[in-house]
């Protein structure tokens, strides 16, 4: 470098116009950061989850003694689904008890999720042009 050029620089870096054009470069640098990151930082914090309320515990206060029964046998009924779904993931077959307003379509809804294997249950139990009947028991594959 030439003393002609080592002068020119020294002037430069006495003159406050380059401390404020550089300045100036940042504070528009930071800014051209900041609206090019922005959207993605906002995207990427703004992640929602659905919120979980606690639902509260169910509090039992049997007023009659039919209640209280109620109460207790619903366990074993529980118990026993969890062994026909064994049974039935087994086997294929599902043995139910008949209650008061089932028919054969209804029966095959509620176990096989369609009521077009009626015909088929009716048949594999025997019932035909029988109607059902409460306590009646059924062995029903959805096939």
């Amino acid at each position: 470098m030439s003393k002609n050029e080592t002068k020119k620089m020294e002037d430069l870096i006495k003159k406050p116009e380059l401390y404020l054009g550089i300045a100036t470069l940042i504070v528009v640098g930071i800014f051209m950061v900041k609206a090019i990151y922005k959207p993605v930082i906002k995207s990427v914090t703004k992640i929602t989850f659905p919120s979980v309320t606690p639902m509260p515990s169910p509090t039992i206060t049997p007023t009659k003694a039919a209640e209280a029964k109620q109460v207790t046998t619903q366990k074993p009924t529980v118990k026993k689904s969890i062994q026909q779904i064994k049974k039935f993931a087994d086997t294929g077959t599902v043995e139910i008890v008949v209650k008061e307003g089932d028919n054969f379509w209804k029966v095959a809804e509620q176990v096989c999720g369609n009521g077009i294997f009626a015909d088929s249950i009716q048949e594999k139990n025997g019932y035909r042009g029988q109607s059902l009947q409460p306590g009646d028991i059924l062995m029903i594959s959805c096939e």
